[in-house]
């Protein structure tokens, strides 16, 4: 089963090269959490051409310019990353997405996509608190495709903040779960802010119940639109 492990934000200009020392921070982070992950990355251009990028930021600085395109303005939409790579047991990493413009109404967003017997759920949330810490996140969760069709049908919008199997919260919404009535606890996370895991949750019922403790609190509400910043202000 393919599982993905995503992160939102808001407008944070940034120039090629944050972007790219961010990228090079990630992959090496994911270097630790799957082994045998190459350190030498496909970079995928539209064109369906591919070349070799290694996980240094000059190389991925360069990727970023390929598969940026002509008429493409990063300083608006942002910079964007496509990248692959497969671990040891055949386990393969896609990671997706675009940082660093001023998006008014689509987020920035990273996207990692896991396919294969090596993304068990430790190593996803290490994925997820990576994601956090390397690209501060406004929010961000481990799911699939099964759990957001489930979770959609449950009235939920896997496109705003919602809990799948786990659940990153930045500062300004983790403030809002203290005292939540929640089956699961939420652990200190990167930059002051929460991770809940909810793997243990054998239902999606259970799942569905957590998104509405959350919603309750006021952690699970969307980035304005148009979006004036990159976090939910703390309360």
């Amino acid at each position: 089963m393919e599982r993905l492990v995503r992160g939102f934000w808001g407008p944070r200009p940034e120039t090629e090269a944050e972007v790219a020392t961010r990228c090079v921070g990630f992959l090496t982070r994911l270097g630790a959490i799957f082994p045998g992950l190459p350190m030498k990355w496909h970079g995928v251009r539209d064109q369906g051409s591919e070349t070799i990028v290694p996980a240094d930021a000059d190389a991925v600085a360069a990727h970023l310019r390929a598969v940026a395109g002509d008429g493409n303005d990063p300083s608006a939409v942002g910079h964007r990353i496509a990248l692959y790579a497969t671990a040891a047991e055949q386990t393969a990493i896609d990671i997706s997405g675009n940082a660093g413009g001023r998006p008014q109404f689509a987020p920035h967003a990273i996207v990692v996509q896991v396919d294969g017997p090596g993304g068990d759920d430790r190593a996803l949330l290490a994925t997820l608190r990576a994601l956090a810490e390397e690209w501060d996140i406004d929010w961000g969760d481990v799911t699939d495709d099964d759990l957001m069709d489930e979770l959609e049908d449950a009235g939920l919008d896997p496109g705003s903040p919602t809990a799948g199997r786990a659940l990153f919260l930045s500062r300004g919404r983790a403030a809002r779960v203290s005292g939540a009535p929640l089956p699961v606890g939420a652990e200190p996370a990167p930059h002051a802010g929460a991770i809940l895991d909810l793997s243990s949750l054998q239902s999606t019922e259970a799942v569905v119940a957590v998104n509405r403790s959350l919603e309750a609190t006021g952690a699970l509400q969307p980035l304005p639109r148009p979006m004036t910043g990159p976090k939910l202000p703390a309360p």
